[in-house]
């Protein structure tokens, strides 16, 4: 009988472990406001695509368009622009989600930063998302300006994004107003 309770509870760890297992290596995204960072929303269609020109210092003194943002909050204000900023990038990491995230330094000042990412192409949401080509070819030549893990290629480079707000919750890179370009569209290295 002992051999038997053993025996179920050993199988009953495995499963739960591979459970486990199974859940960490399909991690696509979050839940805070993932269609708005996957443009899968449903206002996603009424973007201006046409990239407005911009820089770091201007977009984190932009006013944050909720007095709360929610994990559902839908798409509002300069969320519905596409912008190019031209920067330094002095850090990167894949997220646990797989997710590229980049510090976006301004060019005039290098402690003035934002948060660019560029979502994991492979999760299911990512897939439906209308930007998904752009989405596949801006990591893939981000990662040809890889040196380390944590570091590209020093120069300036172009980055072009949707706008998107999210909350304040001590990421590397936060501008104090939120505010990200995610997904990031295109990435140009220009020196």
């Amino acid at each position: 009988m002992k051999k038997i309770t053993y025996l179920i509870l050993g199988i009953t760890l495995l499963l739960v472990a591979f459970a486990s297992y199974k859940e960490i290596d399909n991690s696509c995204g979050g839940i805070e406001r993932w269609d708005i960072k996957t443009v899968t929303d449903k206002d996603s269609s009424k973007i201006n695509v046409n990239p407005i020109q911009s820089s770091v210092s201007e977009l984190i003194n932009t006013k944050v368009p909720f007095e709360k943002i929610g994990n559902h909050s839908p798409r509002t204000g300069n969320e519905f622009n596409v912008y190019s900023i031209t920067v330094y990038i002095t850090f990167y990491k894949l997220e646990a989600d797989s997710d590229i995230h980049i510090v976006a330094c301004d060019l005039n000042n290098k402690n003035i930063t934002m948060i660019c990412e560029i979502p994991n192409p492979n999760c299911p949401q990512v897939k439906k998302s209308p930007y998904l080509k752009n989405i596949i070819e801006a990591r893939k030549i981000f990662l040809s300006f890889k040196k380390t893990a944590h570091s590209i290629q020093e120069g300036t480079y172009i980055l072009t994004g949707v706008c998107f707000y999210d909350k304040l919750h001590g990421q590397t890179g936060l501008a104090p107003n939120g505010i990200e370009l995610h997904p990031l569209l295109n990435i140009k290295k220009i020196m």
